[in-house]
């Protein structure tokens, strides 16, 4: 099963975004001062994880205040 995960962040929570990503191994990461607002941030990053590799079997978006588990990748593989 092939999977790419994205990270939607306000500017505020840049830091916290960059950690996020990096813990859960994002292939992308979209940063918004609001202008965009939520729907538009979540699909942006849906049409760049889809443009990136259209034939991956899931796409994960996370916010920048997810709490990730410490089994939160093998959970994905399963």
């Amino acid at each position: 099963m092939t999977y790419h995960i994205g990270v939607v962040a306000h500017t505020s929570r840049c830091e916290q975004a960059h950690r996020l990503a990096e813990t859960v191994g994002a292939v992308y990461l979209s940063m918004d001062d609001g202008t965009l607002g939520c729907e538009a941030s979540h699909r942006k990053v849906w049409d760049r994880l889809y443009e990136m590799d259209p034939r991956a079997d899931h796409c994960v978006v996370l916010e920048d205040d997810a709490i990730i588990t410490d089994s939160f990748r093998q959970q994905l593989d399963m």
